[in-house]
């Protein structure tokens, strides 16, 4: 009996990758099987015609990708087509490059890991990197991901040395994106490495693909679910969210 919901797991699989391997059994615990993770290679990817199939895409960790532009045009698709979207460490800083790209229109926008001469530098290296360090992140309300803690704020282990740039915080957020998580410093949290986060994270995911996957192939529901400043638009569980957009 085929799975109830599909979820595209966007990514280049490697054994030694400890979240390559937590993944999918975190969201076959939370689904209780009902879930069936798919990995999509970034290198087949192509114009994203196959992504259709999936009820909800996770980009995951596993820099450098084999092919980021696979990796973008995952990203778009699921901004453009509304389909519930899930990225931690390298997926979620990928959003922010297809966002300033595709719809800012800044074409120089980049990652400074893998372009450190970057025009735009929307992703560069943190002042001081995270590695093992454990730190209070603040859920604001109103958004999925303090939905699915339960709770105002949690603390959590990360695992990283890069991150939004600052200097785009202001360029980057506005109506059309929302941030959804801070730390104490009010800088963007994007990622916890932490079993609980993962576990949470991976429940949330199942629970939003399935009301999905019963609504048949109207999506429009979910942008309706919740507010944001007044907005219509569906919100990405984990650290940001965007209106309906588009365009591009």
């Amino acid at each position: 009996m085929p799975s109830e919901i599909r979820i595209g797991l966007i990514g280049d699989f490697n054994e030694r990758q400890k979240a390559h391997t937590a993944i999918p059994k975190a969201l076959a615990a939370a689904s209780e099987g009902t879930a069936d993770a798919v990995w999509v290679p970034t290198d087949s990817i192509g114009k994203g015609e196959s992504l259709m199939e999936f009820h909800g895409i996770w980009c995951v960790p596993g820099m450098p990708y084999r092919n980021a532009n696979g990796v973008l045009t995952a990203i778009r698709h699921a901004r453009v087509t509304r389909t519930p979207f899930l990225g931690t460490s390298a997926g979620f800083q990928y959003v922010f490059i297809e966002f300033a790209r595709n719809v800012l229109g800044l074409s120089d926008a980049d990652h400074q890991k893998s372009n450190p001469k970057a025009a735009i530098p929307i992703i560069s290296p943190l002042d001081a990197a995270l590695a093992g360090v454990h730190a209070r992140v603040h859920f604001h309300d109103g958004t999925h991901l303090r939905k699915a803690y339960r709770a105002p704020d949690s603390i959590e282990e990360y695992h990283c040395s890069f991150g939004l740039n600052r200097r785009y915080k202001r360029l980057l957020e506005g109506a059309q994106l929302y941030i959804a998580a801070v730390d104490d410093d009010h800088e963007v949290r994007r990622r916890c490495s932490s079993r609980r986060c993962t576990r949470t994270t991976a429940r949330h995911t199942v629970r939003w693909c399935t009301r999905l996957s019963r609504r048949a192939t109207n999506t429009a529901w979910l942008l309706r679910e919740r507010q944001v400043n007044g907005g219509r638009g569906g919100q990405f569980p984990l650290g940001l969210s965007m209106r309906s957009i588009t365009r591009n």
